[in-house]
Formats: C-alpha cells, structure tokens, sequence
C-alpha cells in the first residue's frame, strides 16, 4: 500500500473509553487538515474506502471487524486497551499523518479465525 491509495479512511473509536474519544478526534481533525477524507459512519464503509483507522482495544478491533463482515479494506489499529498485542501503540498517533502520506508502513496479513 502506497501514500497515494490512502485517501479515504473511515475511523470507528470506542466510544467507552475517554481518552479515546478525544484522541479520536484529535486525529480526525489532522487528517482532515491534511488532505484525507475521514468518515465516521460505519454504514458509509464501502469500495471507496482505503483503510479502517480503529482506536481502542484488541477487543474492539475483533468485535468492529466482525461487526463489519471482515472488510477486504487494511485496517491500521490504535491501542488503547491493556493487552494491545494486535495494535500499534498510542505513542505513534503524533506521527499517524506522516505516516500516511509518506506511505511508510507495511500491510500485514493475518488470518480470520472463526
């Protein structure tokens, strides 16, 4: 995956965690300001989306995924759980937007299990 095809992101949060929510929205808005269409209706999820930006623990990201129908879409995680073994640490959300535009991270691919 390349800068070029991380346009539109859609971004689901859990809701139950504080810290969370303000970080979301934190993030939300230095994308916006940088270029990327960020959507945060689950329903909106479709083939013009580029990547699933998910805020919360290892659990959510499971549940949100499974919620979702495990969308073909690469899905970049944000811990904010106490496990976190799935997901990037909170430590790298300064640089999420570089990140993103200097297309610098690499796509892994994990098994569904059922």
């Amino acid at each position: 995956m390349t800068a070029n095809n991380v346009k539109r992101n859609l971004c689901l949060y859990n809701e139950s965690e504080p810290s969370c929510y303000q970080e979301a929205l934190g993030l939300v808005d230095r994308l916006m300001a940088a270029g990327f269409d960020v959507i945060h209706d689950a329903a909106q999820l479709d083939s013009h989306t580029d990547l699933l930006l998910l805020l919360g623990g290892d659990g959510f990201l499971m549940e949100t995924l499974h919620e979702l129908d495990y969308p073909e879409q690469p899905m970049f995680g944000i811990n904010f759980g106490s496990v976190g073994f799935l997901m990037n640490t909170k430590e790298c959300l300064p640089d999420v937007v570089k990140l993103f535009q200097s297309g610098t991270f690499e796509v892994e691919e994990h098994p569904v299990l059922e």
